[in-house]
Formats: structure tokens, C-alpha cells, sequence
């Protein structure tokens, strides 16, 4: 049960973390489709 709550908590930060990322790059440079 540990186990399986840390195996979670990591895929939630790493989750977090690209999703961070991915709206930081989306914000750094403009969408090429802007409709």
C-alpha cells in the first residue's frame, strides 16, 4: 500500500511537472494555429 502511494504521488509530480512545463513553453512562443 506504501509502495503503491509513492508509486502514485511520483506519477502525479511528474505529471504536474510536464503539464508546468508544456504551459510554459506554450506561453514562451506563439501558437502557429490561432483561430
Amino acid at each position: 500500500m506504501i509502495k503503491f502511494k509513492q508509486v502514485s504521488l511520483q506519477l502525479m509530480s511528474a505529471f504536474l511537472l510536464g503539464m508546468l512545463a508544456f504551459s510554459a513553453s506554450a506561453q514562451a512562443m506563439p501558437e502557429p494555429q490561432a483561430l
